[in-house]
């Protein structure tokens, strides 16, 4: 008898056909389903699976995710569904190392059911092999072994449990709204905190009455282009494989979201919606690098990026350099990222005072007032109140005149300012009244405020359910900078994410060490940058092309003690450098004497 054709077979096994039910007597004593013939049927087409696999993949003990068992791993796309050689699996963690109140209560590390945010993660991380583990098995059973872990940031302390048992595990709910299972995402929040808001018990619901089968149903009958995840091993890098992004899987992405921006939070129609690449690859179109947003963000993120990828070519200023040693600093005082050090702490502090210090000599209201805060912590030698005062006082002054032009930053800064006393004396009613007019300013057009000014803006929302969306519209957009290389932004992510985790978290937040310790990586990297270019030879060339920051920088070289940089001015300045003469009279005018001596020379060339 000649074999049947895949074709053949489906037609006498499909489970839609009378077969089925000329033989449903015989199919219900020896135990077969319908689903159990479609299961088999699906195989016929697949790749073939060593009976071990096989048997692992439908038991609870699973298959482990060794690099041989990774090649055969896929994503189907658009949705992320994983596909092990075609076949869909579930993905769960063996070895859980919890916190003692997680143990105790049950709380155990979810099964993952999509390609979700957690695995993106542990794939870049290095983390996905020989710790998860895939199977394809129904019973909602898992193989385990269970460990206490109690951590301080470095110092972790592990006892093990309980060895080679079976626990219940449920679903992970950033799966099922990434998947918008069943309409999940309609009892979710706005933005990347979508598990903040919404509705905390109906989600719970869902997440208590999925079912395994139904859903691995759903994937076998489901239209989708299989993309593999290639590098993903610890030793691989990571290739992405293009293929079109069609109007079909548009709508699907944008239906998804509910057709909601995932940057405002705000619910438009299908036709207001854009899909941004976070990547810029338009052929790379993972669900996880796409961003469903309207056409104002839209602009605005892509106005923010351009001033990242201009501002990567440009020297690192003053007050950045101001900046990452400060964040340096704080992460080695709090263990964020790093051990706790408080001798390198307390040098990094001490870089940033001088970086503050250097843009403050420019005029810049924000470097004095950032240096006035660390002096008041006390965080920098020799520093004092009154100290900390003289630069609280600049700042205002500055800010004062911003704030009458309509600066909402500048109005933001004087209500911090009047509410602590720096700078001027401490008045509850001014400060109520810059909170209220930096608020109204922002509100005039809120799709236009990118990161830090979202982050301003949570701080003066009236309202908390006002203040989480913004916080989250900024965690949103420093997640997009910091993709497009900014490890400010990065590093400001990881700031916002540590201030929201508590032991009562509903789903599993990004691991944040990771992403503190990648900024610490990258600020190193750009401190050595400024070094390499604060030399008066390298100051003085980009001062010739008509850098007049590299003037003005000369000039504050010149008030901390290089003599040269007196010289090289004056040079430029008899020449007709308008921002020497300035620099100069700058230097001349906080009562330099040789300075004012240059001065009349110059003036003298002049006449």
């Amino acid at each position: 008898m000649m074999p049947l054709s895949s074709k053949e077979k489906k037609q006498l096994f499909s489970p839609d056909e009378e077969i089925f039910n000329t033989f449903s007597d015989i199919f219900n004593v020896m135990g077969i389903t319908r689903d159990d013939i479609a299961s088999e049927m699906y195989d016929w087409e697949l790749p073939p699976l060593p009976p071990s696999e096989r048997e692992k993949l439908g038991s609870s003990e699973g298959l482990l995710m060794t690099k041989e068992v990774m090649a055969g791993l896929e994503v189907a796309q658009p949705g992320g569904a994983m596909l092990y050689r075609g076949r869909p699996v579930l993905v769960y963690i063996r070895d859980q190392m919890l916190r003692r109140n997680k143990y105790e209560r049950g709380w155990y590390n979810p099964f993952h059911i999509c390609y979700c945010r957690s695995l993106r993660e542990a794939k870049e991380e290095h983390r996905y092999e020989n710790r998860y583990v895939l199977t394809y098995d129904t019973s909602g059973e898992f193989l385990v072994n269970l460990s206490v872990r109690e951590d301080n940031y470095g110092t972790v302390y592990t006892e093990i449990k309980e060895q080679h048992t079976y626990r219940k595990l449920k679903v992970c709910q950033t799966c099922l709204y990434e998947l918008n299972w069943k309409g999940f995402r309609k009892y979710a929040g706005p933005g990347i905190k979508w598990f903040e808001g919404g509705d905390k018990r109906k989600r719970l619901q869902m997440a208590e009455n999925f079912s395994i089968s139904e859903f691995l149903q759903s994937v076998r009958k489901s239209q989708f282009q299989p993309m593999q995840i290639e590098g993903i091993s610890a030793s691989g890098g990571t290739a992405i494989k293009k293929y079109s992004l069609t109007a079909e899987m548009k709508q699907q992405i944008k239906d998804s979201v509910n057709n909601i921006c995932e940057c405002c939070g705000e619910t438009f129609t299908a036709r207001q919606l854009e899909i941004h690449h976070r990547n810029h690859n338009e052929g790379d179109n993972r669900r996880e690098n796409l961003v469903v947003i309207c056409k104002k963000c839209h602009d605005m993120i892509h106005q923010q990026e351009g001033g990242l990828r201009n501002k990567s070519q440009e020297d690192v200023s003053d007050l950045e350099y101001g900046d990452i040693n400060k964040n340096i600093g704080d992460m080695y005082r709090k263990g964020y990222g790093v051990k706790v050090n408080t001798h390198k702490a307390a040098k990094h502090y001490q870089f940033a005072a001088e970086g503050y210090e250097s843009a403050s000599s420019t005029g810049c209201a924000e470097a004095d007032m950032k240096l006035g805060k660390l002096m008041i912590d006390g965080l920098v030698e020799n520093a004092t109140p009154e100290k900390a005062q003289i630069f609280f006082k600049k700042s205002a002054d500055s800010y004062k005149s911003k704030a009458k032009n309509g600066d909402p930053a500048a109005m933001y800064a004087l209500h911090i300012m009047y509410k602590n006393g720096w700078g001027c004396r401490k008045n509850s009613k001014n400060a109520e009244t810059y909170k209220q007019q930096a608020y109204s300013k922002y509100m005039e057009n809120p799709s236009q405020w990118g990161a830090d000014d979202c982050v301003r803006i949570s701080q003066l929302a009236p309202e908390a359910d006002l203040a989480e969306k913004w916080k989250s519209r900024a965690a949103f957009l420093y997640g997009v900078m910091a993709d497009n290389g900014s490890a400010q932004a990065g590093y400001q992510q990881a700031v916002l994410i540590e201030s929201e985790k508590s032991d009562e978290d509903e789903v599993e937040l990004p691991d944040t060490q990771t992403l503190f310790a990648a900024a610490a990586r990258a600020f190193e990297s750009l401190n050595n940058k400024y070094e390499e270019n604060q030399s008066l030879d390298k100051l003085t060339e980009k001062a010739r092309q008509g850098n007049e920051k590299a003037v003005q920088k000369i000039g504050a070289m010149y008030l901390h003690g290089e003599k040269q940089g007196l010289e090289i001015l004056k040079q430029m300045a008899v020449s007709g450098h308008k921002a020497a003469i300035q620099t100069v009279a700058q230097c001349a005018e906080a009562g330099d004497m040789d300075a004012i001596m240059a001065m009349g020379d110059i003036c003298v060339s002049k006449s």
